[in-house]
């Protein structure tokens, strides 16, 4: 499965940097939003908007707009122009400001007060002065005028309108247009696995494309993959070696191989690219099989088996470590909800999966905690570092269970040491606790 997702990511990226490629080399490289919805815009930003039937109507005289811009990052070398349309008439003339920014290195580029003229604008943006803004480390700003060719690369947009009708200033479309053709495909260079690290452990590898796509608004790095094999082939792999296991440790439950079956579907859903669109239909649905989960086992969340106390005081050690290498409470408001999402995957960790192996494993729960903590691991891909981190964790708490089967201690723990972990570890070693096609 560390095979598997590596080639995944390497396919992936591999991918995305031929489509960008040949957009900029048919000058196709835009960003456009034709008849915007309200989920197109920053939530922070909604409230200044209200749907229509052709875009989005302003709730104020002064409403501002930030886009969601998916990933894709704005080069100013190749994109010049942004239009503008609206349900402004012709003779009509009201006043916005541009903010393009780099949302990593926090650096603001503000247009200043520009003109907005009838319904179909276009902006020059080689022609704008732009007031780059910084916040220092000791709260004042540092500022400069920059022309649009020296900024480089900027990953957000904010739109100011300033002094609208708020009876019926409705937005229509966004368009951010390659108008500059680029004069040549970038020459990629080669990312050789070998012993590199970068080229070998998904997140790394992930980390430094998002710094290539940061400094020049695409990815410079092809890479190749571990084996000549369609990255496919090492997840039949991996489902053909639990099949054997379970076939070894003589595991006749139907129930089991379902299980283990349903894990290796779910693999395969989550890699698949149309997974992305489907993903916001099967919120309900999930939570619903969420609270059938709770249903069936709410007698182990009624009454815990054993107080748990080595799962409570080792949790609270490694914990009290962790915040002395970070000091920092910043995820103590992200506890409570990620606690509720632990017990759910403690439920299946323990109750689903482990209680119905340890009966074929020959009792011991070694080897059952050893079996479970490979399949939480797998369902973590392409992440390797979370993949490797839910190994061993998932090993211990699997372990745990089965000697106390106490859910809120698991729980507590996944939740605790799941937040501190995403705190200490280097952004390059993480770079996103998402799975599958969305990592």
């Amino acid at each position: 499965m560390m095979l598997f997702s590596h080639d995944f990511v390497v396919n992936q990226l591999n991918r995305d940097q031929t489509n960008v490629q040949n957009q900029m080399a048919a000058q196709q490289h835009h960003f456009e939003r034709q008849t915007p919805q309200l989920s197109d815009v920053v939530k922070s930003f909604q409230k200044h908007w209200r749907t229509s039937d052709k875009g989005l109507l302003a709730t104020s005289a002064n409403p501002e707009l930030s886009l969601q811009l998916n990933g894709f990052v704005v080069n100013t070398a190749i994109h010049t122009e942004l239009e503008i349309d609206t349900n402004m008439r012709e003779d009509m003339v009201t006043q916005y400001r541009l903010e393009f920014s780099d949302q990593l290195k926090q650096i603001f580029y503000d247009s200043g007060p520009l003109l907005l003229e009838g319904m179909n604008h276009t902006v020059d943006l080689n022609e704008i002065d732009w007031q780059v803004k910084q916040p220092s480390t000791d709260a004042t700003t540092t500022s400069a005028v920059m022309q649009w060719q020296q900024i480089g690369t900027a990953n957000a947009l904010v739109i100011r309108f300033i002094g609208v009708d708020t009876e019926g200033f409705e937005l229509r479309g966004i368009h951010l247009i390659q108008s500059i053709k680029s004069a040549a495909n970038p020459v990629s260079t080669v990312c050789d696995t070998g012993w590199s690290v970068s080229c070998v452990i998904s997140n790394v590898l992930r980390h430094e494309t998002d710094n290539e796509i940061q400094q020049n608004g695409f990815i410079v790095t092809s890479y190749q993959a571990i084996s000549g094999y369609p990255a496919w082939v090492w997840l039949l792999a991996a489902w053909l070696t639990a099949m054997f296991v379970l076939r070894l440790c003589q595991v006749q439950s139907f129930a089991v191989y379902a299980w283990v079956n349903a894990v290796f579907v779910f693999i395969w859903l989550i890699h698949q690219h149309w997974f992305v669109d489907w993903e916001p239909y099967l919120r309900w649905p999930l939570l619903l099989a969420f609270a059938v989960l709770l249903l069936l086992y709410r007698g182990i969340l009624i009454r815990p088996k054993s107080l748990a106390a080595p799962v409570w005081l080792v949790s609270l050690a490694v914990a009290t470590l962790m915040l002395v290498l970070m000091p920092s409470w910043s995820f103590i408001n992200e506890v409570p909800f990620y606690f509720a999402w632990a017990i759910i995957q403690q439920l299946l960790l323990g109750p689903v999966f482990c209680n119905q192996l340890v009966k074929h494993f020959r009792g011991s729960h070694a080897l059952t905690a050893v079996f479970v903590g490979v399949i939480f691991s797998i369902i973590h891909a392409p992440n390797h570092t979370l993949m490797m981190v839910t190994l061993v964790a998932g090993f211990a708490w699997s372990y745990a269970w089965l000697k106390y089967e106490n859910i809120y201690a698991n729980a507590f723990s996944h939740a605790l040491l799941a937040l501190l972990f995403y705190q200490l570890v280097p952004p390059q070693w993480l770079v996103s606790a998402k799975i599958g096609v969305f990592f």
